[in-house]
């Protein structure tokens, strides 16, 4: 059987209640010891006569649950489970056998080792809580057969104390429930499985138990159920026998006669003296009350319940199989065909193996964009890092950037040179070397020009220096004058002398003040010769240039730069993308294999040999498939089964053996005629043939007893 997809498979599980809530890390540690398992509708999933080993987790499908239960001829119907459910858990538990789970449907299954599965439901609350929480229908019925068995009592119906007890059965745990179990004094605690304990004793002790499941009945419950079912003599065996008149009972008079008053004696007489028949019709009359009363009773009990019968169906197998072309499936080159007719083949064998059409030019342009993007990302990284590259094949807007990434880096190297002052140009291009040579002549020659007009500029401020040293000395010499003036008119001491001498002193402090002047403008003009001088000086060394030019080229540079970048890691993800391509195109070229969907028998195939070129729709064989079987009957009896009932299927073999097979009633859509009802079938044997007869046994429900009891009395008269 196929298993499903890793990935397919835990994602079906993980959306799978119950374990949709369990914690991830214990889903996992489920999902890693368990193996995936496909179910045809109708295959079982364990095998009948020993304990289950593992048990099933089903994902997808369902399936009926059927057991060999004690006090049961045939294997009894449980319960339809689909997907969530735990299949076989409670028999591998108990390690008892007769458990058959039939698939209804094609079904997905995890299966897992019965150990490590208790295991984790003992102690994971998520899987304690939906399923070990709840006692099985099975575990219910094991344990009532065994507090049978030692009670030593005979019951009329198992099935029906099961049906009674079921819903007020509880199930527990030993030693995590310890104290509930020992409180709970109401109930008969019987062992359904464990370690170190027997399935269907009773829990007495802990002595070298290392933990036990234990299945709770309730006491009380179940006394009245094993009374009331209990098997033992007809009803009117157990009826008392008639008590015999009062006339014949006599009682001694043992009161004293006494002489009271006439009227105590008269009550007396009176007493003495009343008739035995009126006693009699009273009694008579309360017994016929009485039995009218049991008689309503026992109609009205009777016409609540079920008459029960069993009843034998014959009919006749009938094949409902189909015939399915095999045609090639895939566009491509035969490599294998392996069927022939009168093959008998099992679902999943190989039928035939194909190469699917490689595009050889698709390829091929894969190959060439791939290589075309590896050369356009070296060229821009050989570029950024300044190695030759080659331009052959390259696109112009990558040229493009590639020639202004080389003016702008020639640029920096110029500009470079330019502030270092000129020195070392060795790695200078010819080009460039003039450039910079260029620059510093125009430097120098601005210079001299520069010199040449300080010199004339020089020459001009002299005479002017000149004329302002001459009036700096008449003023100097004017002020001597007065001041030996202004020395004398000082030393007389006569009015007029006086007014003279203010006069001096005024006279005095103007030319002061004039030397004063002349001073000022005879050092600003030498101040200004000193500067023209030393501008007029030949350069002898051209200190390093420093220009916004650099900035911006340098700016320039690294947008360039980032934009072939971007161009190298954009041609390498293409390349990388025809690359994937590539491979996924070499990966789908590998040879498929065509397998069956179904099992049956090839009747036909078409002679194609090896190395063929073949389509999709070309055939290649025809299978017969024999997955459906149905019985046709003739019975009325058919009308009491019910859908979805259990019923049990009987095939006599070739060898004269008999088969016996649990099936789910299903009415097939197929109606032969009036008179003829088809059952489809679940089950499925290769060596079953076209009408060979067989027999369906299956327990109905014919009406009521007070019908059987009517109907009786009409064949009666």
């Amino acid at each position: 059987m196929a298993a499903a997809a890793p990935a397919d498979l835990a994602q079906i599980f993980i959306r799978t209640e119950p374990f949709d809530q369990m914690s991830s890390e214990l889903r996992s540690r489920l999902l890693s010891q368990a193996s995936s398992k496909r179910f045809l509708e109708g295959e079982q999933l364990f095998p009948e006569n020993q304990p289950p080993e593992d048990v099933c987790i089903l994902l997808q499908g369902k399936v009926c649950i059927f057991a060999d239960l004690p006090g049961e001829k045939d294997a009894v119907f449980l319960e339809e489970l689909g997907p969530g459910a735990c299949v076989g858990w409670n028999s591998a538990l108990s390690g008892t056998v007769g458990l058959r789970a039939l698939a209804t449907t094609d079904a997905l299954g995890l299966l897992v080792a019965a150990p490590a599965f208790l295991e984790m439901a003992r102690y994971d609350p998520v899987l304690k809580e939906a399923i070990f929480k709840k006692p099985s229908k099975g575990e219910v019925w094991h344990a009532v057969a065994a507090e049978i068995e030692r009670r030593k009592l005979g019951v009329g119906s198992l099935r029906q104390i099961v049906e009674k007890l079921v819903d007020d059965c509880v199930a527990r745990d030993w030693p995590e429930d310890e104290v509930s179990i020992e409180v709970d004094k109401d109930r008969i605690w019987v062992v359904s499985g464990g370690e170190g304990v027997s399935p269907g004793a009773r829990w007495k002790d802990d002595t070298g138990v290392l933990w036990a499941r234990l299945i709770g009945l309730p006491a009380e419950r179940l006394g009245r159920a094993l009374v009331v079912n209990r098997a033992g003599p007809a009803r009117e065996s157990l009826r008392s026998p008639r008590i015999s008149s009062v006339s014949s009972v006599k009682k001694k008079d043992t009161a004293p006669k006494t002489s009271d008053s006439s009227e105590l004696a008269a009550v007396k007489a009176q007493k003495v003296s009343t008739p035995k028949w009126r006693g009699l019709l009273r009694m008579a009359t309360v017994g016929i009350f009485a039995l009218l009363f049991l008689l309503v009773a026992a109609a009205f009990w009777a016409q609540k319940q079920p008459a029960m019968e069993s009843v034998s169906i014959r009919g006749t197998l009938v094949f409902s199989g189909e015939s399915r072309n095999i045609n090639a499936v895939f566009d491509g080159t035969l490599i294998e065909l392996g069927i022939h007719p009168g093959q008998r083949i099992e679902r999943g064998a190989t039928i035939a193996v194909i190469r699917p059409i490689f595009d050889e030019a698709r390829a091929k342009e894969l190959v060439e964009a791939r290589n075309q993007a590896l050369t356009q990302a070296e060229f821009c990284n050989g570029v950024i890092l300044g190695r030759p590259v080659k331009w052959t094949g390259i696109p112009a807007s990558l040229v493009e950037l590639a020639r202004e990434h080389a003016a702008l880096v020639g640029e920096l190297r110029v500009l470079n040179a330019i502030q270092r002052g000129g020195g070392n140009m060795a790695d200078l291009s010819v080009e460039e070397r003039k450039r910079v040579e260029t620059y510093f002549s125009t430097l120098r020659e601005n210079r001299l020009d520069r010199a040449s007009s300080a010199s004339r500029d020089i020459e001009a401020r002299r005479e002017d220096l000149r004329e302002a040293e001459d009036a700096l000395r008449e003023a100097q010499s004017e002020l001597r004058v007065q001041s030996e003036a202004y020395s004398q008119l000082r030393a007389q001491k006569n009015d007029d002398a006086r007014e003279e001498y203010s006069v001096a002193q005024r006279a005095v402090a103007t030319l002061k003040r004039g030397v004063n002047q002349r001073q000022e403008v005879v050092n600003r003009i030498r101040k200004e010769i000193t500067a023209m001088n030393v501008s007029k000086e030949p350069m002898k060394k051209i200190e390093p240039q420093k220009t916004d030019a650099f900035e911006t080229t340098n700016a320039a540079l690294a947008s360039i730069e980032k934009q072939l970048k971007n161009q190298s890691i954009e041609q390498r993800q293409i390349a990388s993308e025809n690359e994937k391509t590539l491979a996924q195109m070499r990966a789908d070229n590998a040879p498929r294999i065509i397998q069956a969907a179904q099992r049956g028998l090839i009747v036909e195939t078409k002679p194609i040999p090896a190395g063929t070129f073949v389509r999709s729709d070309t055939f290649l064989g025809r299978l017969v498939t024999r997955q459906s079987w149905q019985v046709q009957c003739r019975s009325a009896q058919v009308a009491l089964l019910q859908h979805r009932q259990a019923m049990t299927l009987l095939v006599s073999g070739s060898d004269g053996s008999t088969m016996r097979l649990p099936e789910i009633f299903d009415m097939a859509p197929e109606v032969a005629s009036k008179n003829q009802t088809m059952l489809r079938l679940q089950a499925s044997r290769d060596t079953w043939r076209d009408g060979a007869p067989v027999r369906i046994e299956a327990t109905v429900q014919a009406g009521t007893l007070m019908d059987r009891l009517l109907a009786k009395n009409d064949v009666m008269r």
